[in-house]
């Protein structure tokens, strides 16, 4: 087993809904990881887009923002 998929199982066994499946079912998640890093910055999605992944939060943190009409933006959370 490579270093690259022990770590992902690690990631996966640390995330609240994932903590209580038995070691088959975090290899198969583990093994459909694709890491991405993202910059500062850069939109990861935004409102509207089609639903095809969940992202893991490993590092870092991510704001959640909505525009209003006149471009306000409104700051809904902080995920750390």
């Amino acid at each position: 087993m490579s270093s690259q998929c022990c770590e992902h199982q690690t990631c996966v066994k640390n995330v609240p809904i994932f903590r209580n499946l038995k070691e088959k079912e975090v290899h198969k998640i583990s093994r459909l990881i694709e890491q991405r890093n993202f910059s500062s910055q850069e939109v990861i999605f935004q409102e509207g887009d089609p639903v095809g992944r969940m992202l893991i939060l490993r590092k870092g943190r991510v704001k959640l923002v909505r525009f209003g009409e006149d471009g306000s933006e409104y700051l809904l959370d902080i995920l750390l």
